[in-house]
């Protein structure tokens, strides 16, 4: 299951490097895409694991953006990860 997940934000990726290369300049999936297919693994599928594959795409792909940290953050509260809730919303204030 951890491959086909992963296979999904890989799909992603390469389709926009494709159109990328097509274009002649960089064209990122666009953060409202990323989000709203995290929010429907977590949400929706309950498939947390794919949630936080999408969320880390997120962070990578737009690591000055606090949104993608905060709702890192909302996938471990979920989860009863204070821990690590606490240190994303930290992250979030530090791009706000």
């Amino acid at each position: 299951m951890k491959a086909e997940n992963e296979r999904n934000s890989i799909i992603l990726e390469d389709h926009c490097e494709r159109i990328s290369e097509k274009m002649g300049y960089t064209i990122l999936p666009s953060m409202t895409d990323i989000s709203g297919l995290a929010w429907l693994s977590r949400v929706l599928d309950k498939s947390f694991k794919r949630a936080k594959i999408f969320l880390e795409m997120y962070i990578r792909l737009y690591p000055n953006d606090a949104n993608g940290y905060i709702e890192m953050a909302r996938y471990y509260e979920e989860l009863n990860d204070e821990k690590n809730a606490t240190k994303y919303l930290e992250l979030a204030k530090k791009r706000t």
